[in-house]
């Protein structure tokens, strides 16, 4: 009987396995969950300034401190404890030349003591590359060094069926000089943890110790259905507002044709 009802029992067994055999996976900073994560020197900074303003608000007409600070808002905390983190695995470096180069191959860089030196780690001490030119115009190019640096882990992940990931950049860390670029992980196409990894250095040397937080893996349902509908608060101003906003609105309807009117107009005072 026992046997049947687990048969019925939703799987939410997440796991990480260890691709290198015979290792203890221990030595390779696994991902965590991240609730379980130290807090970020910054936070814990915060908190010891929010708690002295706490103790220092004496007058009772001052707006509270509790107000308005950043280490209250529910969203931010919820975000760092959701998931799981990806540590680096292994003490990592990279060169940045100031005459970028075409690809990662022009590249300098190494793992640990020389680690890719070693046959059993070839794999995953490559390092490839995208180039800028591959991606969405969304990232600030003045900051971003034009080589997407592509990085292998030496983990797979076994998730419920259905179950994917998103893969987020570690928001509110302590690592302001590079990002991940975001995406959906999904065991359906590949199992290994593979990072895209944004560089904000325009040259000089990259260095990310082992345990550094380099991601984060927030699994979620992919097929899961939501009953949606859209809802108002009924007042008798309705009509009124209704009106109001079409008025104000049909500014856009005109944009495109106002911002190319500027252009011409622009060029004719700049010839």
């Amino acid at each position: 009987m026992k046997k049947i009802f687990n048969f019925f029992k939703k799987n939410n067994k997440i796991e990480f396995v260890c691709l290198l055999k015979d290792v203890n996976p221990d030595i390779l900073y696994p991902p965590m969950k991240a609730s379980e994560m130290p807090l970020p020197n910054w936070y814990k900074q915060r908190a010891k300034v929010f708690k002295n303003q706490i103790e220092t608000a004496k007058c009772p007409f001052k707006i509270h401190p509790a107000i308005g600070d950043i280490i209250r808002c529910p969203g931010i905390k919820d975000l760092m404890n959701s998931g799981y983190t990806v540590r680096m695995w292994a003490d990592f470096y990279i060169d940045l030349p100031k005459n970028h180069p075409a690809s990662a191959k022009e590249l300098q860089y190494g793992w640990g003591r020389n680690l890719q030196n070693l046959p059993e780690l070839s794999q995953f001490c490559g390092v490839s590359s995208h180039h800028h030119s591959q991606f969405p115009n969304i990232f600030n190019k003045a900051r971003t060094y034009p080589l997407i640096i592509k990085l292998n882990f030496p983990w797979k992940v076994k998730a419920p069926r259905g179950v994917a990931f998103y893969m987020l950049p570690e928001y509110y860390s302590d690592n302001d000089n590079f990002a991940i670029t975001p995406g959906v992980f999904d065991t359906t196409y590949t199992n290994q943890v593979i990072c895209n990894l944004q560089i904000f250095m325009q040259e000089g040397r990259l260095i990310i110790p082992a345990g550094t937080p380099m991601c984060k893996l927030i699994p979620f349902y992919k097929n899961e259905n939501f009953n949606t509908s859209i809802t108002n608060i009924k007042d008798s101003g309705t009509q009124v507002i209704t009106e109001q906003i079409h008025t104000l609105r049909s500014f856009n309807n005109n944009y495109e044709t106002l911002t190319r009117e500027r252009s011409t107009m622009f060029d004719l005072f700049t010839d």
